[in-house]
């Protein structure tokens, strides 16, 4: 229910200035209908309250006969907002278990992926150690393959300086042999002249 002005400060017994007056201490929004200000019941209850708490006692307005109804509705109001509330924050708490459930789901996803992971980062790692083992191994084999080539190309060179030494001794071995025989016939051609001549002379 809403109430004017005027109807308000005759429940009240008060002037009109004195709700006004109350309604701007205590910070009230009243609204306007055709050029009228209108107050709520809500609103016309603590403008009742607060115009109580300057009377004295035996002056004090009994709000429960003027409002009766008024803070019965309110009051109902009241309950049916908490009752609202308490709906609301209940639906609002499944909702936050529910994110919460979903965010730890999510969690556990995102660590078995990180496990996997982390399984084929050492698979990935072991291959290269591997690799990198194979590579150095062969690295040495093609070094120590390299190395025996060049003893082995040394030792034929030897081999090779051996060979000819023998066969110049041989060829002057040979040349020795050849010039023996040439002297030893030179020598008997010369015994055979001697003798040829011997002859001629002696008769």
């Amino acid at each position: 229910m809403n109430y004017s002005l005027k109807e308000l400060s005759e429940r009240f017994s008060v002037t009109k200035m004195t709700v006004l007056n109350h309604a701007r201490r205590l910070n009230l929004e009243l609204e306007k209908v055709d050029n009228a200000l209108v107050i709520t019941d809500e609103q016309a209850l603590k403008i009742g309250k607060s115009i109580n708490n300057q009377k004295p006692v035996d002056e004090k307005l009994n709000l429960n006969i003027i409002f009766g109804t008024v803070s019965q509705a309110i009051e109902e109001d009241k309950g049916q907002d908490n009752s609202n509330n308490e709906n609301l924050q209940n639906d609002i708490i499944k909702l936050l278990k529910q994110q919460l459930l979903d965010k730890e789901n999510q969690i556990l996803f995102l660590e078995k992926q990180m496990n996997v992971k982390d399984h084929q980062i050492n698979k990935l790692n072991e291959t290269l150690d591997n690799q990198q083992k194979l590579l150095h191994n062969q690295q040495s084999l093609a070094l120590q393959g390299n190395e025996k080539i060049k003893v082995l190309e040394a030792e034929l060179q030897e081999v090779k300086g051996s060979n000819l030494d023998k066969n110049s001794h041989d060829i002057a071995k040979n040349n020795n042999v050849t010039d023996f025989y040439k002297d030893l016939k030179k020598d008997s051609n010369m015994e055979n002249s001697k003798g040829f001549l011997s002859r001629f002379f002696k008769k």
